[in-house]
C-alpha cells in the first residue's frame, strides 16, 4: 500500500548550541531530538553540529550506545570560528535538504539557507525569544519554513515583543521514562536520610540573575508550615550563582533544619528524589515550559506551579496539582497545607498527573508532533 506521507529528506543538518555539557531544559530537549534523528532511519545522512560540547564530552555520553551509521555528531568546544566554518562547509558542499536549528541564536543562518534553496526550521524555548531580535535574527525568523514553540505561553510572550513570531507552532516536549535509571544503594541511603519526613521537592537552577524559580516563596511557606507539620523538609535540587545567598537566607530565617540543599544531583539519583517526595513545587514566574513538572507527574506526584507561565499548560489546577500566584504566599501556603494534610489527595492528584503525562507528554508523543511538523515543511 502506498503511504500518504511524503518521503523524508535524505540529508539533514542539525545545529545545536549544547547537548551534554551542562544540565538544563534545552539540553534535555536536544538529547531527546538526538534520539529522534537517530531513529529517523529513512534518512541517508543526519549531521549534528554542536557548538559548545567538546568531542570528548560527546564520545563519553554516547559510549555504549548504539548510534546508527546514518547519524554523525561533532562538537566544537565553544570554538565559534570552527563551528561556523563547519556550518558553512556543510551547507555549501553537502547541500542538506533540511536544516533544523535548535536555538534562536542560530536562526540567522536561515538567510544562507534561503539563498541556497534549503528549507529550515527552528525552536523557541522561552527567555531566548522574550527580547527584541537583531535584524539578521528577525530576518531568519521571517524566512523560516516553519518554527516551533515549546508552549503557548512562550509563543504569546514572544509575539508581544516581535510580531514575526506569529508563525510559531506549539510542539510540547516529552519525557522518556524508559531511560530512568535508579542507583539502588544511593536510593536506600536517601530513604534513611529523609527519615520518613514529609518532603516538598523543587528542582531548578539557582542563578542570582534569574531569581524567578520560586525558591524565596517556598522558604517563607516552609517557615509558616513548620508549626503544623514539624516533620516537614524542603529539598532543593540545583546549583548556580545564587546558591550561597539562598543558603544564607535559610540560616537568617532560622529554618536550616527544614531545608536540604542537595546541589547537583546526577541522572541516576534524581529519580529517587521524585519517588521519595510527597509534593513537587516550583511556583516560578518564567518557565517557557517546565520539564520538571513532567518528571514529577511521571512519578505520580502532585505538582504546584504558577499562574504566570507555562505551568498551566501542564498542570490541571485542582486535578493534577495546583496553580498559584507566587506573589500571594498565603495561597501557596494553603495549597501546600492541603496536600500535606491529605495523603489520599496527593495520591489522587499524582495518579491524574501520571495519566496526563501518558496521554500528552511521553517522548513518543513529542517525536510524533515533531515529525508531523517536518512532514508539513516537506509538503509545503
Amino acid at each position: 500500500m502506498k503511504s500518504d506521507k511524503p518521503h523524508l529528506p535524505n540529508r539533514v543538518l542539525v545545529l545545536m548550541t549544547e547537548v551534554w555539557g551542562h544540565e538544563g531544559g534545552i539540553q534535555q530537549v536536544n538529547r531527546s531530538l538526538i534520539r529522534f534523528f537517530s531513529n529517523l532511519m529513512s534518512c541517508n545522512q543526519v549531521t549534528v553540529l554542536i557548538m559548545l560540547d567538546s568531542q570528548d564530552v560527546i564520545d563519553v555520553a554516547l559510549a555504549g550506545q548504539s548510534i546508527p551509521p546514518h547519524i554523525k555528531i561533532y562538537g566544537y568546544s565553544a570554538n565559534k570560528t570552527h563551528f561556523y566554518l563547519a556550518i558553512l562547509k556543510f551547507m555549501l558542499f553537502h547541500r542538506p535538504q533540511l536544516v533544523y536549528m535548535a536555538h534562536i541564536y542560530l536562526v540567522a543562518w536561515g538567510v544562507l539557507c534561503k539563498l541556497l534553496g534549503i528549507k529550515y526550521f527552528f525552536m523557541a524555548y522561552g527567555i531566548d525569544v522574550w527580547s527584541p531580535l537583531s535584524f539578521l535574527k528577525r530576518l531568519g525568523v521571517r524566512l523560516a519554513d516553519s518554527a516551533i514553540s515549546i508552549s503557548e505561553h512562550t509563543k504569546t510572550k514572544a509575539c508581544n515583543i516581535e510580531p514575526v513570531f506569529q508563525k510559531l507552532q506549539v510542539c510540547y516536549p516529552g519525557l522518556n521514562i524508559n531511560t530512568i535509571i535508579y542507583h539502588q544503594e544511593r536510593h536506600q541511603k536517601l530513604i534513611q536520610s529523609f527519615n520518613n519526613r514529609k518532603i516538598i521537592l523543587t528542582v531548578g537552577r539557582i542563578d542570582a540573575g534569574e531569581n524567578y524559580k520560586g525558591h524565596a516563596e517556598l522558604l517563607i511557606a516552609v517557615q509558616y508550615l513548620q508549626f503544623r507539620h514539624p516533620d516537614l523538609l524542603l529539598v532543593i535540587v540545583g546549583r548556580g550563582s545564587g546558591l550561597s545567598q539562598l543558603q544564607k537566607q535559610v540560616v537568617k530565617m532560622g529554618i536550616a533544619n527544614l531545608v536540604d540543599f542537595a546541589g547537583f544531583v546526577p541522572d541516576d539519583l534524581l529519580p529517587s528524589y521524585y519517588t521519595l517526595c510527597d509534593i513537587f513545587a516550583m511556583p516560578s514566574r518564567g518557565e517557557g515550559f517546565g520539564l520538571v513538572y513532567l518528571e514529577a507527574m511521571a512519578h505520580r506526584k502532585p505538582c504546584i506551579g504558577s499562574i504566570f507561565d507555562a505551568a498551566g499548560e501542564i498542570i490541571v489546577d485542582g486535578d493534577t496539582g495546583f496553580l498559584v500566584n507566587p506573589d500571594n504566599v498565603p495561597e501557596l501556603i494553603d495549597r501546600l497545607n492541603r496536600l500535606l494534610d491529605a495523603p489520599e489527595l496527593r495520591t489522587q492528584m499524582g495518579q491524574a498527573g501520571r495519566q496526563r503525562y501518558e496521554t500528552l507528554f511521553t517522548e513518543d508523543k513529542f517525536h510524533q508532533r515533531f515529525l508531523n511538523i517536518i512532514y508539513q515543511i516537506i509538503e509545503d
